[in-house]
């Protein structure tokens, strides 16, 4: 009687066992295609990417993440390969398609920063902070704080709302100034990323300014004030006035007359 009690028990656990594993399998597979669906995670932030870029080695990266690696140790974070500096000049940057469930609430949430952004200061205009940082920022300065700090690119960066400033805190001497604007305002890129736009606007900033500033005729060709000047000096030397007020000298005049 007693095997046969502990045969039944046997038979229910293994039964349990196989349900479980099928609701393992199940929510395994649903899993897997949500995953497909969704950003994939950044192997150094095991976060969905935020300005994903495909080094050369073939590696994908968040910009900033592999920025802050490539800084440090000049290498791959997956496969160790060498990373040239000059590649976050012109990264490749790469394109997911997001098909989440969640993109309607994360909208309703990230209303107020769908229309205002922070921008930090740079070489001839302003970058636009990455999403997850203006965020951080957005949500600080609603709260009323004073300050706050971000992690980028593995450095830690202190903000002070007072003074609208940013600086690492390893360097407190380098200074940059920050702002908060509308979402469409006239920026160099986004963290470090430049705009395709923009750049072709800085570029015909550039020919607009070299058209402007073209010189003049008398400013292209100097010599013709300076053939005036001597003339004028050897009409001096030869007894003249100084010549008349077309920069004529006096024997031009006389035999004209």
């Amino acid at each position: 009687m007693a095997e046969q009690v502990s045969k039944e028990e046997g038979n229910k656990d293994s039964e349990e066992c196989k349900e479980v594993k099928k609701e393992d399998l199940e929510a395994t597979h649903l899993h897997g295609e949500n995953k497909q669906e969704s950003i994939p995670d950044c192997p150094v932030c095991l976060q969905a990417y935020t300005l994903p870029v495909k080094l050369k080695c073939g590696h994908i990266f968040c910009f900033l993440c592999i920025k802050g690696v490539a800084f440090r140790s000049r290498r791959c974070a997956l496969c160790r390969q060498d990373v040239d500096l000059k590649y976050f000049d012109h990264p490749e940057i790469v394109h997911f398609e997001a098909k989440t469930s969640g993109d309607e609430g994360h909208e309703e949430s990230s209303e107020d920063t769908d229309r205002y952004q922070w921008y930090y200061e740079g070489r001839n205009g302003w970058w636009q902070y990455e999403e997850s940082s203006s965020a951080e920022l957005e949500k600080a300065h609603k709260d009323g704080k004073r300050s706050c700090e971000l992690l980028i690119a593995g450095f830690l960066y202190f903000v002070d709302f007072d003074n609208m400033i940013q600086f690492r805190k390893t360097e407190p001497g380098r200074r940059r100034r920050i702002k908060r604007d509308v979402m469409d305002a006239e920026k160099k890129g986004v963290a470090g990323l430049r705009l395709g736009n923009q750049r072709s606007d800085t570029a015909q900033s550039v020919a607009n300014d070299t058209t402007n500033n073209r010189p003049t005729s008398a400013e292209a060709n100097p010599t013709v004030d300076l053939r005036n000047i001597q003339r004028l000096v050897i009409g001096s030397a030869n007894g003249g006035d100084g010549g008349d007020s077309d920069g004529q000298t006096p024997q031009h005049a006389n035999r004209n007359n």
